[in-house]
């Protein structure tokens, strides 16, 4: 594919590698192209084709934010103990559909609650 552009002083001083960036990540970003195509156009890998992003007012969409967060840990980092119990938890949560129920006992609990001495006659 070619695009013809008039000859413009200001437009033949772009560099092309620029141009095919710009549009790269213009087409990324309103989802005509998928990234793998973004990627193969200019030449880059993924995590090369999100760094420029940016340069163009673009930025890594969530659900790929959430992907590289979660896949940052490599095998040389392995998860604390605590870390693989609070996930098990996470996972398991022993309040799974549970949770309303124990914040309206919660919500009870504390209206109803008064120390012993808030009723002595000490005052």
């Amino acid at each position: 594919m070619q695009i013809s552009l008039p000859d413009i002083e200001r437009l033949v001083e772009i560099d092309q590698t620029y141009l095919k960036e710009a549009l790269a990540a213009i087409l990324y970003h309103t989802g005509k192209i998928s990234e793998k195509e973004a990627c193969d156009i200019t030449g880059m890998t993924h995590r090369e084709f999100e760094e420029i992003l940016p340069k163009f007012g673009f930025s890594i969409p969530p659900k790929q934010v959430d992907i590289a967060v979660t896949t940052v840990q490599t095998d040389e980092q392995k998860s604390s103990k605590w870390a693989l119990l609070a996930e098990k938890i996470h996972q398991d949560s022993p309040l799974n559909g549970h949770s309303e129920d124990l914040l309206k006992l919660v919500k009870e609990f504390r209206e109803d609650f008064a120390f012993k001495h808030d009723f002595s006659d000490d005052k």
